[in-house]
């Protein structure tokens, strides 16, 4: 009986910890569609954010332009 329990003993914590990682890999799926999701969407705001970067580049090439 003793053996059992130090089994136990030792065994629920690597449980608890297998299944918070199972839990946090299912989250993140369902939220962002994994991992490649977040990247895509990492991707895309870099994408938008490089554009507005050319949108105010040209408007300060008119600004100077103007002076």
């Amino acid at each position: 009986m003793h053996d059992w329990m130090t089994w136990v003993g030792q065994g629920l914590p690597m449980l608890f910890l297998l299944a918070f990682w199972v839990y946090f890999m299912w989250r993140m799926k369902k939220t962002s569609g994994g991992w490649w999701g977040v990247q895509r969407r990492q991707t895309e705001l870099l994408e938008q954010e490089i554009e507005l970067f050319r949108q105010t580049n040209e408007l300060l090439k008119k600004l100077v332009a103007t002076r």
